[in-house]
């Protein structure tokens, strides 16, 4: 998660503005972005990234408003994605539960997934974050598909379906596998 973070990093401008929605991948670039990047705007809906980066001089932080999940500190619903509707947004950065071998993004919450459609709507470049576990994974609801992400950052190389997908729909595929 580190290294994917890292990765994130290099791509996000100073004075950006950023939406990091659930997930301790989002959480772990949060923490990276505020010790490298000056002047963002961050816009979230995940308390935990509040908390890390709430008190950085390096950024304003926007909460999103709605339904708390306790279980993972995730604020979801139409309330939430109301509120993010407010926001053009330059960087998305964004977890996934899981990725069919058919490129299909998928979560396991339907509040969420609304949610994560309107972060990609208000969104002009949208960077998915997943690890590769994500590949192995199954969930019931479709947020989205590899071909409407800009650029993918994952740890270990993906399946040749998944990187014929990625470059059949010009998605910037980065591998970041950690030096440690």
């Amino acid at each position: 998660k580190i290294a994917i973070a890292e990765k994130v990093c290099e791509i996000v401008s100073d004075n950006s503005s950023v939406v990091l929605n659930i997930g301790t991948t989002t959480e772990q670039v949060a923490k990276n972005l505020v010790s490298v990047r000056r002047g963002l705007k961050i816009i979230t809906n995940n308390i935990n990234i509040v908390n890390i980066v709430g008190n950085s001089p390096n950024c304003e932080v926007w909460v999103a408003g709605g339904k708390l999940r306790a279980a993972d500190n995730a604020v979801v619903g139409s309330v939430t994605s109301e509120f993010i509707k407010n926001f053009k947004i330059d960087y998305a950065i964004v977890g996934i539960s899981a990725i069919d071998k058919e490129g299909v993004l998928l979560d396991f919450d339907h509040d969420e997934l609304m949610v994560t459609k309107t972060i990609y709507e208000q969104s002009r470049k949208i960077i998915l974050i997943a690890d590769a576990n994500k590949f192995e994974r199954k969930a019931p609801y479709v947020t989205g598909h590899l071909k409407d992400i800009d650029i993918f950052v994952t740890d270990k190389k993906p399946n040749r379906d998944i990187i014929r997908i990625c470059k059949q729909n010009n998605v910037e595929l980065i591998i970041s596998q950690s030096s440690s």
